[in-house]
Order: structure tokens, then sequence, then C-alpha cells
């Protein structure tokens, strides 16, 4: 599960994370919180239904509202308001609970180019990570935070979808040929960074340009 993650592999690292599931508690509690980030696509959507099934799952207080919120952020408000309900019967307190009530926003877009030295580095793996305040990328970070990854085309480009509301941070995993893994931050410069990324109602649809690296 960690080494699919590692390699931002989403697909095989999410089922992974969800067969894992079935005995284990941990990568459970790990990918209910990822489903209230994740892209709203279907390939994700059949974890959130999966989980659902009471039948084959428990669903204790922590869990409903969990998925109230994941339901809330694949844009099911009738499910999410269901699942927070019931949380309350089993004693949740929905005093502080703020998701049910902001709009359904489930088709963010954002789009930018790289460039390294000038150059457009095909097939470079790009993430995207909710959260602005992202200091680090730990395992924890990569099982919980990790939204989407996208390889850029032969010009650079790259293209993320489905997005829900919320702050991103892009991260990029370069191979060795196209950036020294052993170079200094000090020889490195970035024009065009992004930094915290927001996506919303105002703001649902965003190209960054070029982001453009070169080394020196």
């Amino acid at each position: 599960m960690r080494g699919f993650h590692q390699l931002w592999n989403v697909e095989k690292g999410l089922d992974q994370m969800f067969l894992n599931s079935r005995d284990q508690i941990l990568p459970r509690a790990l990918l209910l919180a990822r489903l209230q980030r994740i892209t709203v696509a279907p390939e994700n959507e059949k974890y959130l239904r999966a989980f659902a099934d009471e039948t084959k799952w428990y669903v204790g207080r922590d869990w409903a509202l969990r998925l109230a919120r994941a339901f809330m952020h694949f844009g099911y408000a009738d499910e999410a308001k269901a699942w927070a309900e019931k949380a309350k019967t089993k004693g949740a307190d929905l005093s502080k609970e703020t998701f049910l009530y902001g709009p359904v926003f489930t088709k963010g877009t954002l789009s930018a180019a790289i460039r390294i030295n000038g150059q457009a580095p095909a097939k470079t793996k790009v993430a995207l990570f909710a959260d602005s305040k992202l200091e680090k990328m730990d395992a924890t970070t990569l099982l919980v935070r990790l939204v989407d990854v996208s390889s850029t085309d032969d010009s650079g480009k790259i293209t993320f979808a489905n997005l829900g509301r919320g702050e991103y941070v892009l991260a990029a995993m370069f191979d060795r040929e196209t950036l020294a893994y052993d170079l200094p931050p000090e020889r490195l410069k970035i024009e065009n960074a992004p930094g915290a990324i927001k996506i919303d109602t105002d703001s649902p649809s965003m190209d960054l340009g070029v982001i453009s690296i070169t080394t020196n």
C-alpha cells in the first residue's frame, strides 16, 4: 500500500488500501479520510459506496460522520444529510459541522505546463495534494492527502479534473536525467510557482500557465 503511494500510483494504491481495509481498521480510516478530498470520479466513488454497505461494514458514530463528509464531497447532499443524522443518533455532536451547508461542487479543473531548463519534460508525474499548508511528504501525507496524479504530455502539460472544493498544492517527481537528485535548493529557480491553489465555486477552473524550473 505504501509502496504504490510512494511511486504515486494512485489507482493501485487505493485498491490495495481498500483490500487492507477488510481486516485492518487503520487503512479504512485513512481511505475514508481520503474520500473527503479525492477526485470526484466513478472509480473513487465505488469505495465510498462499498463502505456505506452496513451489511458488510460496521458503521459507528465516527464512521457515519466520515461517510457524511465524503458523500457531501462527492456531491450527494441528501445522502450526506442522512448519514449525518445517523451519526447524530449515535451520539455525534454536529453543532460545529459546516460541511452540510456549503454548495455542492464536484467539477473543478486545474491545468498547467512544466518546463525544465526550457524543455518540456514528457511523462513526468505531477501530483496534486489537498492542503495548502503542506510542509512535509511523509507516508501519512501520501495516504491521506494525495488527491490525484497526472503525467505531462509531450508539450509538458498536465490536467486535473473532477476536483472538489478545497486548497491544493502541486509536487513533481523527476528522474535523475531530468533533474539531479542531489542538486542543492539554491541552484534551483522556479518561475510562476503557484503556491496554494484554491478551487471553489468562485474559481472552478484554473490554468496556471507555464511553471518554469531552471538550474544553474
